[in-house]
């Protein structure tokens, strides 16, 4: 886990910021809506994990609670995709995901925790900067299959670290 010290900082964008921003990848001003509006904030000092939680943790919860699994393992019969193991969990709800928090005993970040942990020592467009990555790498695979996910595994950089040594 990170700590995340206590401070004062300022999340979410304007309209300005997001209209510029917009211009700037290309995209429709409507597509970054769902930010938060710019204002300040104070936090407390708090814990984040370091790295996104794995399918293999997640299928631990399911396992102990008989939580319904992601749709998308539906693609084996229900059998959890062990080459997925150490890759982010995905497809699931943010209710999910509280659940998963609840029973590892942690909970979920707020989004202005989320931010002041992604910022580091300031704001940037993404978690890791300023600087658009360019086009998503897919993984190399015999066969395309649409409905799995392109993640790669965690711990490896691979997806992604904030200044804050988050993953």
């Amino acid at each position: 886990m990170v700590l995340i010290p206590a401070g004062r900082l300022t999340v979410g964008t304007s309209e300005a910021e997001r209209a510029e921003l917009a211009k700037r990848f290309d995209c429709h001003p409507t597509w970054l809506g769902d930010d938060l509006p710019k204002r300040e904030v104070a936090l407390a000092t708090f814990w984040i994990d370091r790295h996104p939680v794995t399918s293999a943790q997640y299928l631990a919860f399911v396992e102990a609670t008989g939580y319904p699994r992601p749709s998308w393992w539906n693609r084996w019969g229900g059998v959890f995709p062990a080459e997925y193991a150490d890759h982010p969990v995905v497809g699931v709800s943010g209710q999910d995901a509280a659940a998963y928090a609840k029973w590892s005993g942690n909970r979920l970040p707020t989004a202005e925790e989320w931010e002041a942990a992604i910022a580091g020592r300031g704001p940037s467009v993404f978690a890791w900067g300023d600087q658009w990555p360019g086009p998503v790498k897919m993984l190399p695979q015999g066969r395309v299959y649409w409905e799995l996910p392109g993640t790669r595994p965690v711990g490896t950089g691979g997806c992604g670290r904030s200044t804050t040594g988050l993953e």
